[in-house]
């Protein structure tokens, strides 16, 4: 190797030693966010203006939702509140094949590999947009029959047992269905799967992981909410920021373990995309 060829970018690193400690977590994490702050914020800006319509279907799903809970309780519904909730059910409902897109350059980014903000989130987007319209209809389908029978048994005037049973039961699947949202699309992007077996994982991991996945939903809650507390500004960071960086979150995680559990797991034979 020349004196000039040491300082090409193209020269080989050193690499990885083999027994070397894994890195910590958050370190990465956080040297990700920092790395790819700008790439965020185009990212944010993309997702947001390809996605008016499930915008407008999110703010729908979230008024009705939070007004017949919090009407059958009598508790007011703050617009702070009410713009946490229309996140996770922009989440939710955002066009599928943008959804999957955004997903594929978030779960990139979670890799450390490259990915183009504009071009990447397009062409995943079209590559799978039969199998992403499919899980939008399922999604709204199950969402919907959830949380409308969940409002009914809650707004119930006389509590009896059997029925509060089944209010909590529609609060479980609910949080289930929610959790099956962080693996869904990155398994679809991931492997060549079917709809029922890219459900069929999702809920496997949402069981198996439950109580990190609950972390993981109530620290994108907790930051939301935060966020949202001044309401001028949270309507500032919503089209620049506040999506990316929760999606960061839940596809970084969701990253790690479809990694662990699917990719490097020698007993499992998935094929990648």
């Amino acid at each position: 190797m020349g004196f000039f060829d040491r300082f090409s970018p193209d020269r080989e690193g050193p690499g990885v030693e083999k027994n070397a400690p894994p890195k910590n977590v958050f370190k990465v994490f956080f040297g990700v966010y920092t790395r790819k702050f700008y790439k965020l914020l185009q990212l944010n800006l993309v997702h947001f203006a390809c996605s008016i319509p499930a915008i407008i279907v999110a703010m729908i799903i979230s008024a009705n939702f939070l007004s017949s809970i919090f009407n059958s309780r009598e508790y007011p519904v703050n617009l702070w509140l009410s713009l946490s909730v229309f996140i996770f059910a922009f989440n939710l409902v955002a066009v599928g094949p943008l959804q999957s897109g955004f997903t594929y350059v978030l779960r990139n980014f979670s890799r450390e590999e490259h990915a183009f903000v504009w071009h990447d989130y397009i062409q995943t987007a079209k590559k799978n947009f039969k199998q992403s319209i499919i899980m939008l209809f399922i999604n709204l389908v199950v969402f919907y029959s959830i949380t409308a029978s969940f409002s009914w048994y809650l707004g119930q005037a006389e509590k009896t047992l059997l029925l509060n049973i089944a209010t909590g039961m529609q609060g479980i699947f609910l949080i289930i269905f929610i959790m099956m949202q962080i693996y869904t699309y990155q398994l679809m992007i991931t492997f060549e799967l079917s709809i029922k077996d890219i459900y069929k994982n999702a809920f496997l991991f949402s069981i198996a992981m439950f109580v990190p996945n609950l972390l993981i939903i109530l620290l994108c809650l907790a930051l939301s909410v935060f966020l949202m507390m001044q309401v001028l500004i949270g309507l500032i960071l919503l089209p620049t920021f506040i999506i990316s960086v929760l999606g960061l979150i839940v596809n970084f995680y969701a990253n790690r373990i479809i990694k662990k559990h699917m990719i490097d797991n020698p007993n499992i034979d998935n094929q990648n995309k």
